[in-house]
């Protein structure tokens, strides 16, 4: 199993209980290299990749996948459906 905890503050991104809001998400490769993250290099929340991006996520700045489909919400199939009302701010901002 992967690793899920944030790499800077230590917080949880993917609970494997639904219900529970998590911070799973995929965004573009140049934007994890922009936070000085290696590819597959860990997990970051959406707090401490904006901190080390020194902004706020867009929609632009996630890739176009499943787990980024807001359609898709708290099914108990897919824990990375219950997103944080943050993660869900930054999926939905043009």
């Amino acid at each position: 199993m992967t690793d899920t905890w944030c790499h800077d503050c230590g917080a949880e991104t993917l609970s494997a209980e639904p219900g529970v809001p998590t911070e799973w998400y995929d965004v573009h490769d140049h934007v994890w290299a922009a936070a000085g993250m290696a590819p597959y290099g860990g997990c970051l929340c959406i707090g401490c990749l904006e901190t080390r991006l020194g902004r706020e996520l867009r929609r632009g700045d996630f890739t176009d996948v499943r787990v980024n489909d807001l359609t898709i919400s708290n099914n108990d199939r897919y824990a990375w459906s219950w997103r944080s009302d943050r993660l869900r701010a930054r999926l939905a901002t043009p």
